[in-house]
């Protein structure tokens, strides 16, 4: 899991983001589970999925940015990096409410996973 480690990956944090961005023809990344499913910042999530690092497969030549929010995209490092399982840690600056995690790799959009950023 330490491949790609400190490396940044698109993830978007939005309300609506992923709506119209689809992998298209399953070839993009996908996102299946985030655990926790909401929380505070510091809190560690973990992003299951598949393609999490390209159509290749290849974590150490994926390109990306995590980012939180639409009109003033934050960034986050993360912590752990594979094909298949992600993690990061929500920053003290993540907007609060109800929003989407959207990974990017390479400019291909996964799909919206529903995600909330709590006090």
């Amino acid at each position: 899991m330490a491949r790609g480690l400190g490396k940044q990956i698109g993830l978007g944090l939005g309300l609506g983001l992923g709506l119209g961005l689809g992998c298209g023809g399953g070839q993009g990344p996908e996102l299946t589970a985030a655990a926790p499913a909401q929380g505070a910042s510091g809190t560690q999530v973990v992003v299951a999925g598949v393609r999490l690092c390209g159509a290749g497969g290849d974590c150490a030549r994926a390109g990306g940015a995590l980012q939180l929010g639409l009109d003033h995209p934050i960034r986050a490092a993360l912590t752990s990096y594979t094909d298949t399982e992600l993690a990061f840690v929500i920053p003290a600056v993540a907007p609060l409410g109800a929003t989407s995690l959207v990974l990017t790799v390479d400019d291909t959009a996964s799909n919206a996973l529903a995600f909330e950023v709590t006090p």
